[in-house]
């Protein structure tokens, strides 16, 4: 669902991705809780956005104090944000631009309950990303 509200209202950002791999992540048992593709993902990207969606989230793990990827992240090592801590799960996702994997899985947390709008602007606030508030209203309040 969320990611349908994401094609039909954000396809310029989107640059034509249309789906990614999500990871959701214990940090207690360190292991995946869930772990599949979303969307259309072209077979030659599957491993790369599944190992991408890994590592944001075991970045996650090493940091603590980090709440968002997008903290330490690092492009000329491979490393982009789109991973965010909730109050109990990691929620990670790569396959879209970084900053559209980040507001949506902001957005899969509030949905879960993991996180509220509140935790969820306070993880925005590094990364000062465009897209949340507008992705939010669109898939939760139901307004654009």
């Amino acid at each position: 669902m969320v990611l349908a509200i994401l094609e039909a209202n954000f396809a310029t950002e989107l640059g034509g991705r249309r789906g990614g791999c999500f990871c959701l992540l214990s940090p207690v048992s360190h292991n995946p809780i869930q772990y599949f593709m979303v969307g259309e993902v072209p077979k030659d990207k599957e491993e790369k956005y599944r190992l991408f969606a890994r590592e944001k989230a075991d970045r996650l793990l090493l940091n603590r104090e980090h709440k968002s990827s997008w903290q330490s992240r690092n492009e000329e090592a491979g490393q982009y944000g789109g991973a965010i801590r909730g109050c109990e799960y990691l929620f990670s996702f790569s396959g879209l631009p970084q900053l559209l994997d980040e507001a949506l899985m902001l957005v899969v947390a509030i949905i879960h309950g993991d996180l509220d709008y509140e935790g969820a602007r306070a993880i925005i606030h590094e990364s000062q990303n465009p897209h949340f508030v507008k992705l939010y209203n669109l898939a939760i309040v139901n307004q654009p």
